[in-house]
């Protein structure tokens, strides 16, 4: 590149002069408060996490006592710590020394706190030293490992956990962020966390009440959610709620997200490390990544960012050292990507096997990157096994996607796609690239075309693919996604943009960092240069990440909403809990539904119900509290409010049955019953509306063959007074003032024909009058085994499509659980403790010479 002009040069260097200054603090080795500073924004951080933003209800630490908590720690640990070299010590012993000096800060800070009046209590410390050890010994063995160039490498560090925070602090908060989506992946880690709490490993199925179905989406298809949620329930000592729990593990993904990206981006180019912080805040903060959590509850996708990053280095590390463990390192982030979210996995794979396209040309000859490229793929294939048993053994069928809706949403985006995020971030354009991203695209393009360089390319290559999928040019978009088989188009699904963009991302600034590192490692003028520009486009993409922070703020659930939801008289199992299944069973409905009122005796040959709970809860062992006509009464001249019942009471934790006699039963609308523990909502005439049931539905609503009844359950201390209304989908034409008559019934669980008494497992006294079929609320599949009084009995699908086996006549103890098939169990255990060993093997590997 020729000089600059001398005209130009003075401007450059007065420009360039607090760069030159950094660069010379870095190289001089002296700057002792590097680790301090970086310490010191982690202690406000830890305390800000886990206890001042609310992320654990349990726990009284308010905003105003995280500071003094953080100073506190601070000054321990500068105490214990950051001076260690007066105290020298071989580095095994530097987690003792680290655990040594929060355990006094345990000890002393809650009396400390208590003479200063902060309102902190031993529980409260505990818990954040907990979390923050941890991170201590990370901060500490990256401070022990640096290069004597780099002591300012903990203070980058801790940046790129602070620009996580920046964009990932609408999920501290206990309450549930997000909508229906949201609701379901919470309702799913709880299913999960309550069995592992209760003993249950490995987990297969739903089966407690929070997914009582037999719930095996996200599990059995994507299992890293609700794992890595379940881990950190262990290590945060079974403490925050399960919403809290959610919000915990998608923040970690934001946190880990923005620390792998820089640590990917230095591994490639040490010598430019303040511009790969700001790459990695670019990509963390960009609309292809906080779109996923905040537009559209991806949650799963977001569980992808700590090792979209990683899959690149691998990749880089294939080209430059071209050895055994950059291939096995590439298998492992692959793997962990396809446990976390396989559409994103599939097309990082594709871009994967298209960089590794380059080095076959070059090296087919190669015996050893044979061997190699074996290795990794048994690998590969050994970390991934349970996952494609457990998908297989459900041998569920997949509905084929029409690529047509896929190629209309594509050009429903544009040309929103390639313009700034709209005010509500709620846009099908807001999945986007962003413009500064574009830029970094094209800057890249350009040097790797220049430079040649195979993994440049490759990246290159993979983006160029990306952007054809993504982007409606003529002829080109609709004959590429008509030649993709269907099966990429049903993994795909008909929304490609969630999928592909936050790939896209991670490619551009690997290949916008490959391309700008090398130009501006020995050109001071370049870097400051440079720097500048990247400051320029992450104030941009500070700008667009605001309204979909303010949409993460304002979905937040509130404490009376999540109090409500959070009762077990109001749970919800939405229809993702069923959808991956080919139909939905009878009682399936939009509302509540009480798990104990769908099991039911079925008759051995003709499969006519025997007897139910649903019919039994106001038969002749329950006793009728109220009764009356149902009067409706508008809200107001045109309203389509109709209030039904005022003032229904119910005494609290008894089980009740509200039964309808409907006097107009083709009204549309909704019926809800509202108190202060109920919040209910059931669509009429039928409340399983829009879904794929065979058969009758048994589901609560109005037409001839509906459930007539609801099951109600107040946890209220006193007295609770329900009202109930309807809403009428259009304005009312007909009189509907005598809307029909109701009967409150009052019944005991457990004189009911099926006495649940655990969901953890199954088990129940079931009270049949002669041999039957006991059918569960459980959807068959296969690997359920079930007891009658202590003996096996074969399990077999139901025509409702159910769980169901056989039992005697009178008084059966029964059993049902998931072991899963043998094949299932096999290929869990031995993926899970391939992971193990590669974790040890990692582990023992990372103690050899420092390389950071």
């Amino acid at each position: 590149m020729p000089p600059a002009p001398q005209a130009a040069l003075p401007f450059f260097q007065r420009a360039a002069r607090p760069f030159r200054w950094v660069a010379r603090l870095e190289t001089s080795g002296r700057f002792a408060g590097s680790l301090a500073a970086a310490d010191f924004i982690l202690c406000i951080l830890v305390a800000l996490i886990y206890g001042g933003c609310g992320l654990n209800r349990a726990i009284p630490l308010q905003a105003s006592s995280a500071l003094p908590l953080a100073l506190a720690l601070i000054a321990f640990h500068l105490a214990a710590c950051n001076y260690a070299h007066l105290w020298p010590s071989p580095a095994r012993w530097r987690i003792l020394r680290l655990v040594a000096a929060n355990g006094i800060a345990a000890l002393i800070l809650p009396a400390t706190a208590h003479l200063l009046q902060i309102d902190l209590d031993r529980r409260s410390i505990a818990m954040v030293l907990l979390l923050f050890t941890p991170l201590q010994l990370l901060l500490h063995l990256a401070h022990a490992r640096r290069r004597s160039d780099a002591p300012l490498e903990p203070l980058r560090w801790t940046l790129a956990a602070a620009g996580a925070v920046a964009v990932g602090f609408p999920f501290l908060t206990a309450n549930l962020v997000g909508t229906g989506d949201a609701y379901w992946y919470a309702n799913m880690v709880a299913d999960f966390a309550t069995q592992w709490r209760a003993g249950v490993f490995p987990v297969f199925v739903g089966q407690s009440d929070f997914a009582f179905n037999g719930a095996v989406s996200p599990l059995r298809f994507a299992p890293y959610l609700q794992h890595a949620a379940g881990v950190l329930d262990l290590l945060t000592l079974r403490t925050l709620s399960f919403a809290g729990l959610v919000n915990l593990t998608l923040f970690t993904s934001f946190l880990a997200g923005a620390l792998t990206t820089y640590a990917s981006l230095v591994a490639i180019a040490r010598d430019t490390r303040w511009l790969a912080l700001l790459f990695a805040l670019l990509f963390i903060s960009s609309p292809s990544v906080l779109s996923l959590a905040y537009t559209g509850d991806l949650f799963m996708s977001v569980c992808t960012l700590p090792y979209l990053p990683l899959v690149l280095l691998a990749l880089h590390r294939t080209f430059t050292r071209r050895d055994l463990p950059s291939l096995c390192g590439l298998a492992a982030a692959l793997a962990m990507i396809w446990l976390a979210h396989p559409p994103i996995a599939f097309w990082i794979t594709l871009v994967a096997v298209f960089g590794q396209l380059f080095r076959l040309v070059r090296e087919w000859r190669d015996v050893t990157a044979w061997k190699g490229w074996l290795a990794a793929g048994v690998l590969f294939g050994a970390l991934t096994l349970g996952t494609f048993v457990s998908v297989w053994t459900l041998h569920i069928p997949v509905a084929a996607v029409e690529r047509s809706l896929i190629i209309d949403a594509l050009k429903q985006a544009y040309p929103g796609a390639l313009l700034p995020v709209s005010d509500g971030a709620t846009a099908l354009s807001d999945y986007q690239l962003g413009a500064s991203l574009w830029t970094v695209f094209i800057f890249g393009g350009v040097v790797a075309l220049i430079r040649r360089r195979p993994f440049e390319l490759a990246l290159l290559g993979g983006a160029l693919l990306f952007t054809f999928l993504l982007l409606p040019i003529p002829h080109v978009l609709e004959p590429l996604w008509n030649a993709l088989p269907q099966a990429v188009c049903n993994l795909t699904f008909y929304w490609p943009m969630q999928r592909l963009y936050v790939v896209l991302a991670t490619l551009v600034i690997f290949a916008g960092y490959a391309g700008a590192s090398d130009l501006v490692a020995r050109r001071w003028w370049l870097r400051g240069l440079s720097a500048g520009a990247l400051l320029i486009a992450l104030q941009w993409s500070a700008e667009q990440a605001g309204p979909f922070l303010q949409r993460g703020v304002l979905n937040r659930r509130s404490d009376a909403t999540m109090l409500a939801n959070g009762l077990p008289q109001n749970r919800i199992l939405t229809r993702y809990a069923y959808s991956p299944f080919p139909t939905y069973p009878p009682y399936f409905a939009h509302g509540y539904v009480d798990p104990v009122w769908e099991n039911r005796l079925l008759e051995p040959d003709s499969w006519r119900e025997l007897d139910a709970n649903s019919r039994a809860v106001s038969g002749a062992t329950s006793v009728v509290r109220a009764s009356g006509p149902i009067l409706a009464t508008q809200q107001g001249e045109g309203s389509k409010f109709h209030e039904l019942v005022a003032d229904l009471p119910l005494e609290p934790n008894r089980h009740y049955a509200l039964t309808f006699e409907f006097r107009h039963p083709l009204l549309r609308g909704s019926l809800l019953v509202s108190g202060p523990t109920l919040a209910r909502e059931y669509y009429l005439p039928d409340s399983s509306v829009g879904t794929a049931i065979t058969g009758p539905t048994t589901s609560f609503g109005t037409l001839p063959n509906s459930r007539k009844s609801i099951p109600l359950l107040s946890s209220s201390p006193a007295l609770e007074k329900l009202t109930i209304h309807f809403v009428s989908e259009t304005a009312v034409a007909e009189d509907i003032r005598d809307f029909g008559r109701f009967t409150l019934s009052e019944y005991d669980p457990a004189r009911l024909p099926v006495a649940v008494e655990s969901w953890v497992p199954y088990r129940a006294k079931v009270t049949s009058p002669a041999r039957a079929w006991l059918e569960t609320p459980r959807i068959f599949i296969a690997g359920y085994a079930a007891t009658v009084n202590g003996k096996s009995v074969p399990v077999s699908r139901s025509p409702g499509g159910l769980v169901m086996f056989p039992v005697g006549a009178g008084e059966n103890r029964v059993q049902l659980r998931y072991p899963g098939p043998l094949s299932l169990r096999a290929s869990y255990f031995a993926s899970l403790f391939v992971w193990l060993g590669l974790g040890v093997f990692a582990w023992r590997r990372r103690r050899g010479p420092a390389t950071a």
